[in-house]
């Protein structure tokens, strides 16, 4: 086998808690991760240069900073072996959106990579190496609907969720650091949201919350944030209330409707 192709799916927090600070600088978290039909599209090959990312986006930060070249580095490491490859990745999921596009990506490399070049890694392995390079890495290694805790290393597998979704995009990329330390400077009180980002993205970006406040109080949704932002998501079923409300987006903003997964393609 020379060439193998896989899907990565993106996900939602259904709620999220952040809780005290760890030696390691990372945070303990409470949260509940579900996967949707949203994916990247990920194909590595065989080939004689040593490493190359292509993708449909072609810009040059997002190239030389990618997340599959961390892990192909954690996985020369691990096994001492130069895995020369061409990876072509074709991104649909939005970046800094908090739906783990990036940390979708290093996962499905991870298990591909593995299969494609017979590295015989076990999963347990695997799952050591993608802790070392991002925290919602472990679950989409698992590849099942999950409560995750810790830094997010500590799974426990839950019911899949029901409902179609709208997830919204409002063409903001965030920073999971740069939220990480806004929350640590902040002085909030937590408690009222499901996901307690709620209230650094409502002080930062007090028009895009506005936006999703008055649908809810307008058309009767519940937006939710999903990790630490920017995508919002709520239940969908499709209305003439719901359609009305499809016209107010934005027209930079995207949008998906979405159904909840059981299991990832990775499995």
């Amino acid at each position: 086998m020379k060439i193998i192709k896989t899907k990565c799916p993106a996900k939602i927090n259904l709620y999220l808690k952040v809780g005290n600070l760890r030696k390691d600088g990372l945070h303990n978290i409470r949260s509940r991760f579900q996967l949707v039909d949203l994916y990247d599209e990920l194909i590595i090959k065989k080939t004689k240069c040593n490493f190359l990312i292509k993708s449909n986006l072609n810009k040059k930060n997002f190239l030389q900073d990618n997340i599959l070249r961390v892990a192909h580095y954690h996985l020369t490491q691990e096994t001492g072996e130069s895995l020369r490859c061409e990876v072509s990745l074709e991104k649909n999921i939005p970046i800094g959106a908090g739906l783990g596009g990036g940390s979708s990506n290093a996962a499905s490399f991870l298990v591909a990579t593995n299969k494609l070049f017979k590295l015989g890694l076990s999963i347990g392995k695997l799952n050591k190496i993608a802790a070392k390079i991002g925290a919602d890495i472990p679950f989409f290694m698992y590849g099942k609907n999950a409560y995750v805790y810790g830094f997010g290393n500590h799974l426990a597998k839950t019911k899949n969720y029901r409902h179609k979704l709208l997830i919204i995009y409002p063409n903001l990329h965030l920073s999971t650091a740069m939220m990480f330390n806004e929350f640590d400077n902040a002085n909030i009180l937590k408690g009222d949201h499901k996901n307690d980002f709620m209230y650094i993205f409502e002080k930062n970006y007090s028009e895009v919350y506005s936006f999703f406040n008055e649908a809810n109080d307008k058309y009767g949704f519940e937006f939710l944030l999903s990790g630490t932002g920017s995508c919002f998501f709520t239940p969908w079923v499709h209305n003439k209330s719901a359609k009305l409300f499809l016209e107010k987006i934005p027209k930079k903003w995207r949008f998906f409707l979405v159904e909840p997964l059981q299991y990832s393609p990775i499995l």
